[in-house]
Parts: C-alpha cells; sequence; structure tokens
C-alpha cells in the first residue's frame, strides 16, 4: 500500500464511520462541537511576533493569549474561526506553568505558549532537549477548557505551530 493511500484512508477514516447516534436515533455528531480550527494571518502574525520576541529570553516563560472566534461553514464542516487576539488583563508565568485572566465574552478561547526549552530546576532552562517544542495539552489544560467552558484551547510550541485540543 502506497504512503499516499495510507495517508489518505487515515484522513477520510473519520468521513467514512457512521455518526454517533443517541437511543432515540438523534445524531450526537455536534455533542462537543467542530473539531477543527481556523486561525486567521493576523492572529497567527500576532502570535509567531510575540514567540520571536521573546526566543532569546534567557530563562523562557509560557506565554498566554486571549482569542475570540466565530463559528464558520468551511468546506462543508463547521469549524471555530479565530479572529482576535490579545494578551491576557494579568499573568503570573513560571517555565512550565501559566496562570492568567482573559475577559470572559461569548466565543472566547485561550492560547498558551511553551517554551522551545528544557528545564532542568525551576531556575535552570537549557534551549532544546526532550521536553522542547511540546505540542500537546497537559491534564491542566484541558482542566482549564472544562472550568472556564471552552470548546477548545490552542498550544503553541513553535513559531507557527498551533496545535488546537478540545473538551473531552
Amino acid at each position: 500500500m502506497s504512503v499516499l493511500l495510507t495517508l489518505a484512508l487515515i484522513c477520510l477514516a473519520p468521513l467514512l464511520v457512521p455518526r454517533p447516534a443517541q437511543r432515540d436515533g438523534t445524531s450526537v455528531a455536534f455533542r462537543h462541537g467542530p473539531r477543527f480550527v481556523i486561525v486567521d494571518d493576523y492572529v497567527r502574525d500576532f502570535i509567531a511576533a510575540d514567540w520571536d520576541k521573546h526566543a532569546s529570553d534567557p530563562l523562557p516563560l509560557e506565554r498566554a493569549y486571549c482569542l475570540r472566534y466565530q463559528l464558520d461553514e468551511f468546506a462543508g464542516e463547521f469549524a471555530y474561526r479565530v479572529t482576535q487576539v490579545s494578551l491576557p488583563d494579568s499573568a503570573y508565568a513560571t517555565p512550565s506553568s501559566i496562570s492568567f485572566v482573559c475577559p470572559h465574552a461569548p466565543n472566547s478561547a485561550t492560547a498558551h505558549a511553551h517554551p522551545a526549552t528544557t528545564c532542568v530546576s525551576p531556575t535552570e532552562c537549557i534551549p532544546g532537549g526532550s521536553y522542547a517544542h511540546q505540542c500537546f495539552a497537559s491534564d491542566q489544560d484541558y482542566r482549564f477548557l472544562d472550568y472556564m467552558d471552552q470548546p477548545f484551547g490552542l498550544v503553541v510550541c513553535d513559531r507557527y505551530a498551533l496545535v488546537p485540543f478540545f473538551r473531552r
């Protein structure tokens, strides 16, 4: 089987599987909302510029962003489209965690950046290493989504690497 065919099957598999149904036969496909996130250029460029600004910090800290989104239809599927970004009202960050406050508003979500470092102690981090560029959400990140009642969040793990995660 060719690599291209394998990739096509992986990408199309969700379309081939019937959507789950409740006992009464009604669809539950959007019980948790869409599973796609589109980020507008302005938002992507804002986050990339902030990444560059902090790239040479001697002790890089996690960073946070407040997002606003709208629900759009794209290629026959619904998606969250992130249209606005701002810095949080307040934040307390360490190299491996961040606490922050964003305005609570309809259609709001958050993003946070994982620095490209591996911390060997609370005050010493090295560029690269085994924990650099972790591009997945932690259990704490998922709990935060539930607590804030947000449908998704973004992990920023490099200049243009924005990885969505969704409520479980």
